[in-house]
């Protein structure tokens, strides 16, 4: 029981500091969620917007449709087409496979090399234009 009434005795003389603290990390928190907000891509039109922007090319207007269609091809190369094997689905671009997969394009670039069997437990490859 000593040692429960020194725990006690302990908290009781440093409250305000404890309080401080925690008021101090809530600040902290709002503050960075303000600062450094979370950036979510949602659809193939953001993603594209976002490497644009990330990669030079996009600018902001009042009529931001036209602006991504403009820029819409700076994801990838348009010759390096990548299939998911489980999925059958096709990206137009190893960027936006990555994003798919979730891992980062070295990762993604890395697989279709054969470095890596798998990515994220899924597997693809390139598609091959016909000449």
């Amino acid at each position: 029981m000593d040692k429960i009434e020194r725990l006690k005795k302990h908290v009781k003389e440093n409250k305000a500091v404890y309080i401080k603290t925690a008021a101090g990390v809530a600040v902290g928190m709002v503050i960075g969620a303000f600062v450094f907000p979370r950036k979510s891509i949602t659809n193939e039109q953001n993603i594209r917007a976002y490497f644009a922007n990330k990669f030079g090319g996009y600018k902001p207007t009042n009529n931001t449709v036209q602006t991504i269609s403009m820029y819409g091809n700076v994801i990838g190369r348009p010759g390096n087409r990548v299939i998911d094997l489980d999925t059958m689905r096709e990206y137009k671009s190893q960027s936006l496979a990555a994003i798919s997969a979730g891992v980062s394009n070295t990762s993604m670039w890395r697989h279709l090399n054969g470095e890596y069997s798998e990515v994220n437990g899924r597997r693809f490859a390139r598609i091959l234009e016909e000449v």
